[in-house]
């Protein structure tokens, strides 16, 4: 069967039961040597009489033989069910290196005691096509990087320098930013040349191809010198492909700038252990009901802020909760000093930007604000410290290009999939100015507790880890019995309250300009999903007002969780231990008796969930457990 450029071949064989399998091993050899070609595709499929599922000489001999020819087989599931066994003797053989996108299925055919087998496969034009394919791109050749830097340095910005409203100032700035942008780095349609095994040269093909019609001549022939000769080409050939190998990872390491993110792809890649990129599925559900593809980005992105409004809408806020909350913030402290941005800081920080190519809505990455940090530097200056001043957050940075991230389970359900933000590269760099005076704030004044492990400077997990065990051990020294309560909460950091994270800054000594700069952050934030299947078609949500939370991939958010969580360990001072990292909570609760030991623990659990209720916060039942920590020797006891 020929499918454009591609010829088919389909072998449909039969083994008897009490037939030699030496025999049918020897003919079948025959039959392969008669018909291999390199650019055919052969499907080989039938009953070999042989059982796949199991560890027999006779499977390994079948195995071994279709392998020489690029051929395996990919039914692993029994095909001949019957009373008192089930096995494999049907399978399909194929070659996985050229149609590695396909699925193949069992069906009962109500006529026999074997079970049809049902082969797809998937874009059999675009396999051999691959790595060919044409994507659209941006090229940043020298020439171009070099106008576009010569374009933005006769740029005068006289009227973002000029204007003293926020979003004109910055609106101006980034329109002649982009037009800039685009005119120097169109979008256009080029080769995706693939990242495996580019090292591969024309003689290096001709040589294997070579190799490979010698290995035919040598199957078909006992000539000794011919076989003598085909082992000295292996050796050369493998000698040179290493050195091939060897000099374009060199120059891609040279070349790169992060050495040790393109070391672990070319260990991964040389090991087989190349990531592939997951794409969404072509068939989604919701709550049971089907989701058409061209549906599915508006159907994530109204799944992510409905079930966030869901979550909470079990904790409403009433009256009494805020008082509640400014009578657990015990302490005042000193309010935090707004210092300017200067020229030298904004540099600084771009050039310590990651040379990442990811981008938000705008299409500008990491790596094109580092191209041009310097000509860029003095607008965004202006821009972030009259932001500062007056308390306004620019709109176009509140805009943020949400991806699903597959968590587990059934990848067709939209539930099991989780936001991440991909915010603009202006929006991370102006928050990684605030996130140092936020976080000198928080360090200077000892505001965030000892508990918290999580996204602190000299705090690690291995830390947790050892405070974690440590507390264990010490209750056992003083013979005590220790249980510990792990609480895992439900999306939180999508869960956190605007207005009682806003109080929570302000109990915390951020006022004036900069508590008004932390409301028009957090408030009107919109985003859109995005999503790309498996033919590389990319389908766009609309935009959609975000009320709650803090953007998870942004570089405020964990800090900002941490103030808000911040207040937790002291409900439970004096009758637990508490172990933080970010929205993960450890108690360890010990006591002498049972008695006490329980009373504790229903104690606890009353006041953890009614914190976390006044907080809008929603505990994870099923990933929540309490766990009894003895020793071997140590008796039983219940738990109230």
């Amino acid at each position: 069967m020929k499918t454009g450029n591609i010829t088919f071949i389909f072998l449909c064989i039969y083994r008897s039961p009490s037939g030699d399998i030496q025999v049918f091993i020897n003919q079948l050899e025959v039959i392969m040597k008669l018909l291999y070609k390199p650019k055919l595709e052969i499907i080989l499929c039938g009953d070999f009489n042989v059982n796949f599922l199991s560890n027999s000489n006779n499977v390994h001999q079948v195995i071994s033989l279709l392998q020489t020819y690029n051929l395996c087989h990919v039914v692993d599931f029994p095909t001949r069910i019957a009373k008192v066994s089930s096995t494999a003797i049907d399978n399909i053989f194929l070659d996985y290196n050229r149609l590695n996108t396909f699925h193949v299925c069992s069906v009962n055919n109500g006529l026999s005691d074997h079970d049809a087998q049902y082969l797809v496969v998937n874009n059999v034009f675009g396999t051999q096509m691959k790595k060919n394919r044409l994507v659209r791109k941006r090229l940043l050749t020298k020439s171009r990087v070099l106008n576009f830097i010569d374009m933005l340095q006769n740029e005068k910005w006289d009227n973002t320098l000029s204007n003293t409203d926020v979003n004109a100032s910055f609106n101006t700035f980034l329109n002649t930013f982009l037009v800039i942008f685009e005119s120097c780095f169109p979008m256009q349609f080029v080769v995706n040349a693939a990242y495996n095994n580019q090292w591969i040269t024309n003689g290096i093909r001709v040589s294997c191809r070579r190799k490979k019609s010698l290995f035919i001549m040598c199957r078909a022939t006992s000539h000794p010198q011919l076989k003598e000769y085909y082992t000295r080409y292996c050796a050369i050939l493998k000698r040179v492909i290493s050195k091939a190998k060897e000099l374009y990872y060199n120059k891609l390491l040279s070349e790169c700038t992060n050495k040790s993110k393109v070391s672990w792809k070319i260990i991964n890649n040389e090991v087989g252990h190349a990531s592939k990129k997951k794409f969404i599925p072509s068939e989604l559900r919701s709550d049971n009901k089907k989701i058409h593809i061209n549906k599915a980005a508006e159907s994530f992105n109204t799944f992510f802020i409905n079930s966030v409004e869901k979550l909470i809408s079990q904790y409403p806020i009433y009256e009494g909760v805020h008082p509640i909350i400014r009578k657990s913030l015990l302490d005042k402290f000193p309010e935090i000093a707004n210092i300017p941005i200067t020229l030298t800081e904004v540099l600084s920080t771009i050039s310590s930007l990651k040379n990442k190519t990811s981008c938000g809505y705008d299409g500008l990455s990491n790596k094109i604000i580092k191209l041009c940090g310097e000509q860029i530097a003095k607008p965004l200056t202006y821009i972030y410290n009259l932001s500062l001043y007056t308390g306004i957050y620019p709109d176009r940075l509140k805009y943020a290009n949400i991806i699903p991230c597959f968590k587990k389970g059934d990848a067709s359900e939209i539930s099991n999939y989780r936001p991440i933000s991909l915010l603009t590269g202006f929006s991370k760099l102006f928050e990684i100015l605030v996130f140092n005076r936020l976080k000198q704030q928080l360090t200077n004044n000892n505001i965030i507790v000892d508990e918290q492990y999580g996204f602190r400077n000299g705090a690690s997990t291995q830390n947790a880890i050892f405070n974690l065990t440590n507390s264990v051990y010490k209750a056992w020294n003083n013979k005590e019995l220790v249980v510990g309560i792990f609480c895992d909460l439900t999306r939180a950091f999508d869960c956190v309250n605007h207005d009682l994270l806003i109080q929570k800054l302000e109990h915390y000594g951020i006022r004036g300009s900069i508590l008004k700069w932390f409301e028009s952050y957090l408030f009107n934030r919109k985003q859109r999903t995005l999503l790309q299947t498996q033919n590389l078609n990319t389908s766009v949500s609309r935009w959609l007002t975000s009320r709650h939370g803090v953007p998870q991939g942004s570089v405020l958010g964990p800090l900002l969780f941490n103030v808000y969580i911040n207040d937790f360990p002291s409900i439970l001072k004096g009758l637990a231990h508490i172990i933080l990292y970010a929205d993960d909570t450890t108690i360890i609760v010990s006591s002498k008796d049972i008695t006490t030991l329980n009373q504790k623990i229903n104690l606890i659990m009353n006041r953890i969930h009614k914190w976390f209720q006044n907080n809008q916060l929603v505990l994870n039942l099923d990933k929540t457990h309490v766990i009894k920590f003895a020793t071997p020797k140590a008796l039983d006891y219940p738990l109230h």
